[in-house]
């Protein structure tokens, strides 16, 4: 692989370097269109649930909660998703896509919350609801890893040449998988971060599991931090069996 440099639009207008947090590092998994990750900082999406989902709505709302019932999956669930505008604080952040592609700048269009609606038993009443969710990008994108910023980052791309033993099992410890094609590397590169903080890591697409090793991923990446001993940082899996 050719090393690349890739210099981010405005960091020759943002003027002098200020200490930086350390940059987030999250997966990425493809959903249809959208590419969704976690929020790179905490937020409370109790509070950003629709009026309607409200736990008080739903309580006066007989003809809703019925069909919402209606629709629970085989574990007695149902889960409603919900679209949020991205709030000022994610939406002053940077984002930068680490996939098969390289690297890449990207822009959140917003969120995309779960409402996770838990019955009382057999009836159409609802016990509790829970809600999580993602950041979602309109990005062509099998999934990855996304690292985010306060500021403007300069990231450096850089050939790897790491072989499964030196990344997944340092000082010759044994993994599942070892001696066999399940663990086959079949693209790697290292990424450096020299602004607004310095830090190396080694990006790596693993040989799809069709033959059911572990889940039976088709996609299989993981992102580690360089050193001797590489640690995993993050993993995404997707298209998988189990």
């Amino acid at each position: 692989m050719r090393s690349a440099l890739l210099v981010l639009a405005g960091l020759l207008l943002a003027g002098p370097s200020r200490p930086g947090s350390p940059p987030v590092i999250v997966s990425a998994y493809a959903d249809g269109e959208n590419l969704l990750f976690d929020a790179p900082i905490e937020l409370n999406w109790d509070s950003l649930l629709p009026p309607a989902l409200q736990p008080a709505a739903l309580a006066a709302d007989r003809a809703r909660r019925q069909q919402l019932f209606e629709k629970r999956s085989d574990f007695g669930l149902t889960e409603v998703p919900f679209p949020v505008a991205l709030p000022s604080v994610l939406h002053r952040r940077f984002y930068y896509l680490l996939d098969s592609a390289g690297i890449r700048q990207i822009r959140p269009s917003g969120l995309q919350g779960t409402a996770r609606i838990h019955w009382s038993g057999d009836s159409a009443e609802v016990g509790e609801t829970r809600t999580f969710g993602s950041l979602r990008a309109r990005v062509g994108s099998r999934g990855g890893f996304v690292l985010s910023t306060e500021q403007p980052a300069t990231l450096k791309l850089e050939p790897s040449a790491r072989s499964a033993d030196m990344l997944l099992a340092p000082e010759g410890g044994e993994y599942q998988g070892k001696g066999t094609p399940f663990r086959e590397i079949i693209r790697q590169y290292q990424v450096t971060l020299t602004r607004p903080t310095a830090d190396r890591w080694i990006w790596v697409q693993w040989l799809a599991d069709t033959a059911v090793v572990e889940a039976g991923c088709s996609y299989r990446f993981s992102f580690f931090r360089f050193s001797r001993e590489p640690a995993l940082v993050a993993s995404t899996d997707s298209g998988c069996d189990v």
